[in-house]
């Protein structure tokens, strides 16, 4: 091929590496200028978003504090029930000259109690279950690092717990209606108080266990505020590091254009 042939090949070439080159200069400057000008818009969203998070993990957080109060009203109350079913059952066994004491307890007392027990759970559940889907909520962001997978959630094991003294007012007065009608099932009475009592005694577990649930995911909202207050606190440093870096690399790619540039146009000059 004549040198007369290639001289237009390379200018050609030439003026394709000169468009080429300028458009992607024109483009990292356009890209240095735009990372520089949206950080502080991309800093106030940012931080909007910490804000509004920070809040959820505040509103879960005083929840939380409800529900482990309703948990300790209801344990409060289902002790005492068993307390008073373990001391009849004592009584019933002692002597049948608290027979009438005893029916009046388990006929009225202790149903009271459990009533009152079960309205503390029911509430607890509703604030439970608000809590449950904040979570679920929450575990779904990537960033914030929720581990949320309960076996059993929270609002459900504590209906659970309701559902299990549903029986026990009929019970207790069913209990003290035997009482009245005779003396002579004493024992068998005495044996189905003690029953009574070891359900309790089960849900108070139960109880115990929901509320150490509340307190692991108080622990969990607590680690979440921590890693969220911390991004807050960063976050313009970061972002400056950020555009920082996006700028180092679009220079060096700015110069490695101009350098394709600068050949391009000796291509085209037929140098």
């Amino acid at each position: 091929m004549s040198i007369n042939a290639i001289n237009p090949i390379r200018r050609l070439v030439g003026l394709t590496v000169i468009l080429v080159s300028a458009a992607s200069l024109a483009i990292s400057v356009m890209t240095m200028y735009t990372v520089w000008t949206s950080r502080e818009e991309t800093a106030t969203r940012l931080d909007q978003m910490f804000v509004l998070t920070l809040d959820m993990l505040a509103s879960s957080d005083r929840a939380l504090i409800v529900v482990d109060q309703q948990l300790q009203t209801a344990a409060t109350s289902v002790t005492s029930v068993e307390d008073t079913a373990r001391s009849t059952a004592n009584t019933l066994n002692s002597t049948r000259n608290s027979l009438s004491s005893a029916s009046v307890i388990l006929r009225q007392d202790v149903p009271a109690a459990l009533g009152a027990a079960q309205q503390a759970l029911v509430s607890a559940q509703g604030s439970a279950r608000l809590i449950d889907d904040v979570l679920n909520t929450l575990a779904a962001i990537p960033l914030l690092n929720i581990r949320y997978q309960p076996e059993t959630p929270l609002y459900v094991a504590l209906g659970n717990v309701a559902k299990s003294l549903d029986g026990l007012p009929k019970l207790t007065k069913d209990l003290g209606a035997s009482l009245d009608i005779t003396a002579a099932d004493l024992p068998t009475t005495a044996k189905g108080v003690t029953t009574m009592a070891d359900t309790l005694k089960t849900s108070q577990s139960d109880m115990r266990d929901a509320q150490k649930v509340v307190g692991g995911f108080r622990m969990e909202l607590f680690r979440t505020k921590e890693i969220v207050t911390g991004a807050q606190r960063s976050l313009s440093t970061f972002l400056t590091y950020g555009a920082a870096a996006i700028s180092f690399i679009l220079f060096w790619l700015g110069v490695v254009q101009l350098l394709a540039l600068v050949k391009g146009a000796r291509w085209l000059l037929g140098k």
